[in-house]
């Protein structure tokens, strides 16, 4: 009896140690990138976060499920206290669905993702659905991040015009008066649209609330190299 319970107590330890080792990714998103010479979009950037940095940022892809017979990989950069990485895919086949993991070794890969790669320009008219909005964030934004979501399989991509994440208003609530919640506040919101835009190409055009000389947030002035960078 005792000689199992120190094995399961070794086990757990093992398990536990292993999850704090890894770092792996989150708030996975995508956005079309690049084109071939007729204009076709053929290319396809996939982002995340990690909490530190990783030796490596790799995409492997591949056009079955389980099977990545291909990989790509970029760079990674520090915002304020974590690490956004980008990878670039290109010379995608037209409207094909690609199924895809991102990480390093060392650190551990994501579960499985998929997208759908952009249809040829002569196929877009009448047979291609977006969705634009604006001014969404983590406070207040349920509803709207619900229905685009219940939406999310009948459209091929998201236009997100400005005002994302509402990040430079957090010093308004509890906890972030005094200190610098803007990081948070933002990974808290790619977090929560990590379903819709990890397959879906998630497109942004800067607002007020991403303006330099906009910047609500009174803390945030004692941060902008940061701010204004991201």
């Amino acid at each position: 009896m005792v000689s199992s319970l120190l094995k399961a107590f070794i086990v757990g330890c093992y398990v536990s140690a292993a999850s704090a080792l890894a770092d792996l990714p989150t708030q996975i998103h995508i956005a079309l990138a690049g084109a071939d010479g007729k204009g076709n979009s053929n290319g396809m950037a996939v982002s995340w976060n990690t909490k530190s940095n990783t030796a490596t940022s790799i995409v492997k892809y591949g056009v079955a499920s389980g099977r990545y017979d291909q990989a790509s990989s970029g760079s990674a950069s520090a915002y304020f206290k974590t690490f956004n990485h980008h990878v670039v895919l290109s010379a995608l086949q037209p409207s094909t669905n690609y199924y895809y993991i991102v990480g390093d070794d060392a650190s551990g890969w994501s579960k499985e993702m998929h997208f759908r790669s952009a249809p040829l320009s002569n196929d877009l008219r009448g047979n291609f659905s977006f969705i634009v909005f604006g001014d969404l964030g983590v406070f207040n934004g349920d509803p709207t991040k619900d229905y685009i979501k219940s939406i999310s399989k009948d459209v091929q991509l998201v236009w997100h015009a400005g005002d994302v994440s509402y990040a430079d208003d957090s010093f308004l609530h509890a906890g972030c008066a005094t200190k610098f919640c803007y990081e948070d506040t933002f990974d808290t919101y790619m977090s929560g649209i990590e379903p819709w835009v990890s397959a879906l190409p998630y497109m942004t055009s800067p607002g007020n609330h991403e303006a330099g000389e906009s910047i609500h947030c009174t803390v945030c002035h004692a941060f902008n190299d940061h701010v204004l960078t991201h």
